[in-house]
């Protein structure tokens, strides 16, 4: 069953802190400015391909049996926490694994994926892609955002009518059809060796933003001899088409 989420931004961000101590999660944290009262804008984020999730508590180290193909999380609605804000934001929380908040479970609603970022107001979207192992851990990596170790946040910007992502102190604009990897917003090569059979799940299509296909895999994991003797890979289309 999905699951719907009212969050507020006054709890999301005296917890943050605490919710990584325990067992990091992977989070993005979505902001909106300036969004109207009326009519109430809803996010979803849907699943482009095969997702992974991990298990709860997170162990420490992470080892491959932690993870697991899952659809559980393939589609999720939000509506953020006062639509009529003016200049002020507000805030919601996509986590990847099950924490503990204020001795309350807090559940995941997301997976390690592809995920399609869309609004119900209009055509905007994105992609994120965040099929790298130690998301979870992007907290001990730079940039980040004292004293909030959030992995990565983005903005709806209703007054301009786009996303942006924050890098550091600043935001930057999203075009239509953009990819965002995790491991290149925090400057790292991508890491997917302890997902299950990653290599069979890897191929997903997605929208370039000019309504042509765009391919997305990841590096060929094994065996290690083979991988370093790739130096590129051939696509082929149908001639019928």
């Amino acid at each position: 069953m999905k699951r719907l989420f009212l969050v507020t931004v006054f709890i999301l961000f005296s917890t943050i802190s605490i919710a990584q101590e325990e067992a990091p999660p992977v989070e993005i944290w979505f902001v909106t400015e300036n969004l109207p009262s009326s009519p109430i804008m809803t996010f979803t984020v849907t699943a482009q391909a095969q997702c992974w999730g991990v298990v709860y508590p997170v162990p420490i180290p992470l080892l491959e049996e932690h993870f697991y193909l899952t659809n559980d999380y393939d589609q999720d609605t939000y509506i953020p926490v006062g639509n009529n804000l003016g200049n002020a934001s507000a805030g919601f929380d996509f986590i990847t694994s099950q924490t503990i908040v204020g001795g309350e479970p807090q559940f995941p609603v997301v997976a390690f994926g592809i995920y399609k970022v869309t609004n119900n107001l209009n055509s905007k979207y994105f992609y994120l892609d965040y099929r790298d192992y130690r998301a979870g851990s992007y907290m001990y990596y730079y940039p980040f955002n004292p004293p909030y170790t959030i992995d990565i946040w983005i903005k709806y910007n209703n007054n301009k009518q786009r996303f942006e992502y924050k890098i550091a102190h600043d935001y930057y604009p999203i075009t239509d059809g953009q990819l965002l990897k995790i491991w290149e917003l925090k400057s790292k090569p991508q890491s997917t060796k302890l997902f299950t059979d990653y290599w069979a799940h890897a191929l997903a299509a997605i929208n370039d933003g000019n309504d042509h296909p765009k391919l997305v895999w990841g590096p060929y994991p094994f065996p290690k001899n083979l991988a370093g003797n790739i130096i590129g890979y051939r696509i082929y289309r149908s001639a019928n088409h």
